[in-house]
């Protein structure tokens, strides 16, 4: 009897352990590039399971590798001086490293004051209503 029971409650357990493996992991970056002031940059990593979720990975489920700066968990570090254009980063899984991720983010070039000021803005020009005409 309890043979019987350990071969019927055994491939259940082995399935609810697949599912609770990630299949694939990607990332989720919070904007489309670095501003060149930046202090700290937070990535995001996540994971699709076995059962078709998809839920964010720790530090605990994932290693992250960069070409510059320096990784601090999710966050990375850049150095003091910047003088490249986009940075590499590449995420495993601790407990499976051929499940990995790639992205490529870039440093933002322009000064986001102009875009701060709304006098450096240029707005189209709207004609003004003059009395007695419709529009």
């Amino acid at each position: 009897m309890l043979r019987l029971l350990i071969f019927l409650l055994l491939p259940a357990s082995l399935h609810a352990q697949a599912s609770f493996e990630p299949v694939r992991i990607y990332f989720n970056p919070v904007g489309d590039s670095i501003g060149r002031n930046t202090k700290l940059y937070h990535l995001g990593v996540e994971a699709q399971f076995g059962d078709g979720s998809h839920k964010p990975l720790d530090s605990s489920w994932i290693r992250i590798t960069t070409d510059h700066g320096r990784m601090n968990g999710h966050e990375w570090v850049p150095p003091v001086k910047i003088n490249f254009q986009k940075v590499h980063f590449h995420a495993a899984l601790k407990m499976n490293p051929e499940n990995a991720a790639d992205i490529m983010v870039w440093m933002k070039r322009s000064n986001d004051s102009l875009i701060r000021n709304p006098d450096n803005i240029d707005l189209p020009v709207v004609p003004k209503h003059r009395p007695g005409k419709h529009p």
